[in-house]
Protein backbone atom coordinates (compact mmCIF):
# COMPACT_ATOMS: atom_id res chain seq x y z
CA UNK A 1 0.00 0.00 0.00
CA UNK A 2 1.33 3.31 -0.93
CA UNK A 3 2.03 5.82 2.26
CA UNK A 4 0.85 9.69 1.85
CA UNK A 5 2.55 11.60 -0.82
CA UNK A 6 3.37 8.17 -3.03
CA UNK A 7 1.23 8.03 -6.32
CA UNK A 8 -1.67 6.30 -6.51
CA UNK A 9 -1.24 3.16 -8.78
CA UNK A 10 -4.38 4.10 -11.53
CA UNK A 11 -3.95 7.90 -11.15
CA UNK A 12 -4.38 9.69 -14.30
CA UNK A 13 -2.10 12.72 -15.38
CA UNK A 14 -4.17 15.92 -16.25
CA UNK A 15 -5.66 16.45 -19.58
CA UNK A 16 -4.38 19.02 -21.05
CA UNK A 17 -6.20 21.07 -24.06
CA UNK A 18 -4.45 21.45 -27.33
CA UNK A 19 -4.37 24.83 -29.16
CA UNK A 20 -3.94 24.26 -32.81
CA UNK A 21 -2.00 27.65 -33.15
CA UNK A 22 0.69 26.27 -31.14
CA UNK A 23 2.82 23.36 -32.85
CA UNK A 24 4.03 20.67 -30.57
CA UNK A 25 7.47 20.43 -28.86
CA UNK A 26 10.05 18.65 -31.89
CA UNK A 27 10.26 15.89 -29.77
CA UNK A 28 6.27 15.83 -30.15
CA UNK A 29 6.90 16.23 -34.00
CA UNK A 30 9.16 13.80 -34.53
CA UNK A 31 6.94 10.71 -32.58
CA UNK A 32 3.80 11.68 -34.20
CA UNK A 33 5.86 11.85 -37.59
CA UNK A 34 6.95 8.65 -37.38
CA UNK A 35 3.95 6.99 -36.94
CA UNK A 36 2.44 9.09 -40.71
CA UNK A 37 4.92 6.71 -42.63
CA UNK A 38 4.91 8.44 -46.07
CA UNK A 39 3.43 11.41 -45.29
CA UNK A 40 5.74 12.57 -42.35
CA UNK A 41 6.96 15.63 -44.88
CA UNK A 42 3.68 16.95 -44.36
CA UNK A 43 2.94 17.30 -40.81
CA UNK A 44 3.39 20.87 -40.60
CA UNK A 45 0.98 21.19 -43.18
CA UNK A 46 -2.65 23.05 -42.07
CA UNK A 47 -5.47 21.26 -42.37
CA UNK A 48 -8.96 22.82 -41.83
CA UNK A 49 -11.03 21.47 -38.83
CA UNK A 50 -14.94 22.20 -38.89
CA UNK A 51 -17.41 20.82 -36.63
CA UNK A 52 -20.79 20.85 -37.67
CA UNK A 53 -23.66 20.42 -34.63
CA UNK A 54 -26.70 20.73 -36.80
CA UNK A 55 -28.59 22.18 -39.54
CA UNK A 56 -32.05 23.55 -39.91
CA UNK A 57 -33.98 24.39 -43.08
CA UNK A 58 -36.14 27.21 -43.65
CA UNK A 59 -38.16 28.85 -46.11
CA UNK A 60 -36.87 32.14 -47.81
CA UNK A 61 -39.44 34.17 -45.98
CA UNK A 62 -38.35 33.13 -42.66
CA UNK A 63 -34.25 33.41 -43.41
CA UNK A 64 -35.61 37.22 -44.33
CA UNK A 65 -37.08 37.56 -41.00
CA UNK A 66 -34.03 36.86 -39.17
CA UNK A 67 -32.35 39.91 -36.93
CA UNK A 68 -30.46 40.19 -34.05
CA UNK A 69 -31.53 38.04 -31.11
CA UNK A 70 -33.54 35.50 -33.66
CA UNK A 71 -33.08 31.89 -32.39
CA UNK A 72 -33.02 28.90 -35.15
CA UNK A 73 -34.65 25.43 -33.88
CA UNK A 74 -32.15 22.64 -34.48
CA UNK A 75 -33.36 18.99 -34.42
CA UNK A 76 -30.64 17.85 -32.42
CA UNK A 77 -30.34 17.05 -29.08
CA UNK A 78 -28.29 17.99 -25.71
CA UNK A 79 -26.07 14.74 -26.01
CA UNK A 80 -26.44 14.00 -29.91
CA UNK A 81 -22.15 14.07 -31.29
CA UNK A 82 -21.01 16.53 -33.67
CA UNK A 83 -19.54 15.80 -36.98
CA UNK A 84 -16.10 16.65 -36.83
CA UNK A 85 -14.94 17.18 -40.71
CA UNK A 86 -11.03 17.79 -41.76
CA UNK A 87 -10.67 19.57 -45.09
CA UNK A 88 -14.71 19.21 -45.71
CA UNK A 89 -14.87 15.35 -45.28
CA UNK A 90 -16.16 13.70 -42.76
CA UNK A 91 -13.50 12.37 -39.94
CA UNK A 92 -14.92 11.50 -36.77
CA UNK A 93 -18.00 12.00 -34.42
CA UNK A 94 -17.39 13.75 -30.51
CA UNK A 95 -19.01 14.93 -27.73
CA UNK A 96 -18.96 18.71 -27.17
CA UNK A 97 -17.09 19.31 -23.38
CA UNK A 98 -16.17 22.40 -21.84
CA UNK A 99 -12.44 23.04 -21.68
CA UNK A 100 -11.63 25.80 -18.77
CA UNK A 101 -13.76 28.46 -20.13
CA UNK A 102 -13.78 27.24 -23.84
CA UNK A 103 -15.53 24.23 -25.68
CA UNK A 104 -13.73 21.32 -27.36
CA UNK A 105 -15.05 18.32 -28.69
CA UNK A 106 -13.79 14.76 -27.25
CA UNK A 107 -13.49 12.10 -30.64
CA UNK A 108 -15.60 9.39 -29.83
CA UNK A 109 -16.03 7.60 -33.54
CA UNK A 110 -13.81 7.97 -36.26
CA UNK A 111 -15.53 7.00 -40.06
CA UNK A 112 -14.31 5.99 -43.45
CA UNK A 113 -10.42 5.71 -44.42
CA UNK A 114 -8.06 8.45 -42.90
Amino acid sequence: MAGPGSPRPHARSPRRPVDPRTPPPARARSQTSAGLGPLAGLQDVPVRVTLEWGRSQLTVEEAAALGDGSLVRLAQQRGDLVDVLVNDRLYGRGRLVMVEETYGVQLVELVGER
